[in-house]
């Protein structure tokens, strides 16, 4: 019996010790990706994501050709995920975004508003071996 319960010990230690690990790291550049409204599939739009860090403080500007660029925020990064929140710019409509991390390195995911209206949007990191963008 007592053996079980040093098992049950060590187990829970070994799956609770990867939970102190710092949030992973975006790299840091221009990403770049596509929105896609959902209502209209056929309005492919290209978006840029303007990466970087202050200290530990991860900032992200989102935008598009000929639109003011928006900060997210409420930024949160795990394993396997981004979410943020940020206003859309035609309607500065906050719109809160699921992204899933794929094994490409893209991220993925829907954001939606209040109203239940979403797109869905892509974000692929910097080229590494291009210049990049001040």
């Amino acid at each position: 019996m007592r053996n079980i319960a040093y098992l049950i010990v060590i187990t829970l230690g070994i799956a609770t010790s990867g939970c102190d690990q710092p949030p992973p790291v975006l790299t840091e550049g221009k990403w770049t990706g596509t929105v896609v409204p959902l209502n209209h599939p056929d309005l492919r739009s290209e978006v840029y994501y303007r990466v970087s860090y202050e200290g530990q403080d991860l900032t992200i500007l989102i935008g598009m050709m000929g639109m003011e660029s928006r900060a997210a925020r409420e930024v949160v990064v795990t394993t396997d995920s981004l979410k943020f929140v940020f206003d859309e710019p035609e309607g500065d409509v906050p719109l809160d975004c699921a992204l899933g991390l794929h094994p490409t390195g893209n991220y993925e995911g829907l954001c939606a508003d209040s109203a239940g209206k979403s797109a869905y949007f892509t974000m692929r990191p910097p080229d590494p071996s291009a210049a990049q963008e001040a």
